[in-house]
């Protein structure tokens, strides 16, 4: 078990706490944080069979990781997600583990503090059209295209999507019709990434501009 008592997560969202891995500066370990640990604990049973335990969702981004390799295998290039590379017991409960995406500074920035800090220009511009574009192609079904769950990674001059994706229902519709997929990625752009980012969508050809 890896003990995460009296260390400070490098990262916080409104269910997971992120911390760095203490023994291996290349991995971040994703936990549920206390205030929804403590509410799956007080769900009922019945509750609990009509919608699954928070913790499933790391079990869904291992998935849809695993989905989206095997659709890129072959192909040049970073995958558009972050490497969720299994399960690990902690001190907090049940945590994911990660690749660690690094900036200059610590961790990788995202793309909403590079857009606050007047770092996002035309150039950044392509390379998120970009991005999304391996998205569409590869079929990953995405959640929440929040600004904060997308990284700039430096080293591989690419956006990664860290959170916010992955197979969420029982029959997996998605996963089986690129239709599916598409509309849902045109959904969480249209409703999650453009009224939080204040770029424009065009729809038709799927593209973002200033």
């Amino acid at each position: 078990m890896i003990d995460l008592t009296g260390l400070e997560p490098v990262a916080r969202g409104a269910v997971r706490d992120i911390y760095a891995h203490p023994q291996d500066s290349g991995l971040l370990i994703k936990v549920i944080n206390l205030a929804r640990r403590q509410h799956e604990a007080a769900r009922s049973r019945y509750d609990r069979l009509r919608k699954p335990d928070f913790s499933d969702v790391f079990l869904q981004e291992i998935d849809m990781v695993y989905r989206t390799g095997r659709r890129a295998s072959g192909q040049a290039g970073r995958l558009p997600l972050v490497e969720a590379l299994g399960l690990v017991m902690t001190s907090s409960g049940v945590g994911q583990l990660c690749e660690r995406i690094d900036g200059p500074d610590g961790l990788a920035p995202t793309l909403g503090a590079l857009m606050r800090d007047g770092r996002f220009d035309a150039a950044a511009l392509d390379k998120l059209n970009d991005f999304i574009s391996r998205l569409y192609e590869l079929r990953v079904v995405v959640r929440d295209l929040h600004p904060e769950n997308v990284v700039w990674d430096e080293r591989e001059d690419t956006f990664v999507l860290v959170d916010g994706f992955g197979l969420w229902t029982l029959v997996p519709i998605h996963a089986w019709l690129k239709l599916a997929s598409d509309r849902q990625l045109d959904h969480a752009i249209r409703e999650k990434l453009v009224p939080r980012s204040g770029l424009k969508w065009d729809g038709g050809q799927r593209r973002l501009s200033m």
